[in-house]
């Protein structure tokens, strides 16, 4: 794990997801309607805009792929917040 900055937490945690993950991922979400996000104040003149698109995770079966994938992200996620 290479961390970036510890508040707010940011890592690289290098194998996490195969290229295969990914592209379930990317796959299961094609066709979503995109939501657009700005952020601003951080810092004088700072503007983030993103888009990001929203999977209803309780419709996949829990045996699915990207539900295994999803369950290894929270508890990646649960382990390095404490």
């Amino acid at each position: 794990v290479e961390v970036f900055r510890d508040t707010p937490p940011i890592v690289l945690v290098k194998g996490f997801a195969t290229v295969e993950d990914c592209e379930k991922l990317l796959n299961q979400v094609d066709g979503l309607p995109s939501a657009p996000a700005k952020a601003s104040g951080a810092a004088e003149g700072f503007i983030r805009r993103s888009s990001s698109k929203n999977l209803d995770w309780e419709m996949l079966h829990p045996t699915d792929d990207l539900r295994v994938f999803k369950s290894r992200m929270f508890a990646l996620t649960r382990n390095l917040t404490g």
